[in-house]
């Protein structure tokens, strides 16, 4: 007897709608004539996903949900819509449409996979903070840990502002260290930029100063520098003199596409101080919320 199929072998039996939902959302319902109830289900299980990610996302709605459980939120939908589909007999069909099947299966696939790959690297993509580096501003990995908070920060990183407008002071920028000589492999970091295209930086702790005037604007540059909000102000260690200059004597002076970045929290962290400035073409995108944990949603200054 054909495990596929019925007695009758005119239908299937019902375990394989799992098999068809597990290829298609819907896809169990179009296969046994309720094409409309097929079309209602694939769409609002992708417009379900799409609100989930919003929601978790948004920095302004509260939801706790941690990132990594966002596909595990589609199951219960997913339970209903196949229980829903057992009402409904699928009838028999030949290999030819199995094939036409699988192929619009895979296609629709692909076509979800390119969209989100697009989003990802061209307008919005999630990253997740790994260092002390930008403390208190972002809550690294291993911060998180030593403190035994819930979770360190997941952010979201603005990938086409900088296809419209220059890099701006005071930005939080996530660049590829690729072709640096002081940084092994392509990795990367999160800094906050300090200093623009052919300005002159120096730093005498605590304060920066940008052609010889000290750094106050933004706000957030005064409020590092004066220690204020659990910030320490900025440091030289690990500064090493070469050929570009000196930090503390003369300054560096920056070439017509380049930035120096620091780490909000200088003394531990690896910046522009020890690998130099960074390359316009090096930045992929400004960080602009941290979307989890919820506790510390919110736009970053």
């Amino acid at each position: 007897m054909n495990v596929f199929l019925t007695q009758d072998k005119l239908y299937y039996r019902k375990w394989v709608h799992v098999i068809f939902n597990l290829f298609l959302n819907g896809s169990a319902h179009y296969l046994s004539r309720k094409k409309d109830a097929g079309i209602i289900w694939f769409i609002s299980m992708l417009a379900f996903q799409i609100a989930l990610l919003f929601m978790v996302w948004c920095p302004l709605i509260k939801i706790d949900l941690s990132p990594s459980y966002i596909d595990l939120c589609i199951l219960p939908l997913w339970f209903v819509m196949l229980i829903d589909s057992f009402r409904y007999p699928i009838r028999r069909i030949s290999r030819k449409q199995w094939f036409k099947f699988i192929l619009l299966s895979i296609g629709i696939a692909a076509i979800e996979a390119v969209i989100v790959l697009a989003f990802n690297s061209y307008a919005i993509s999630p990253f997740k903070m790994p260092t002390t580096s930008m403390s208190p501003t972002i809550i690294g990995s291993n911060e998180a840990e030593r403190r035994h908070l819930e979770s360190h920060d997941w952010l979201l990183v603005n990938r086409f502002i900088y296809r419209i407008q220059e890099p701006r002071r005071g930005d939080i920028v996530v660049f590829r260290t690729k072709g640096m000589e002081k940084v092994k492999g392509d990795r990367l970091f999160i800094k906050r930029i300090v200093a623009l295209p052919r300005e002159t930086i120096t730093i005498h702790p605590p304060y920066v100063y940008i052609n010889g005037k000290r750094l106050d604007e933004p706000r957030i540059f005064q409020t590092i520098s004066d220690s204020e909000n659990g910030y320490k102000g900025y440091t030289l260690m690990g500064c090493n003199d070469n050929s570009r200059g000196n930090l503390a004597y003369g300054g560096i002076t920056l070439h017509k596409d380049e930035y120096f970045v620091l780490g909000d929290n200088s003394a531990h962290s690896l910046d522009s101080r020890m690998f130099g400035p960074i390359r316009r073409e090096s930045i992929v995108g400004k960080v602009f919320c941290i979307f989890y944990p919820v506790s510390r949603k919110g736009w970053i200054d």
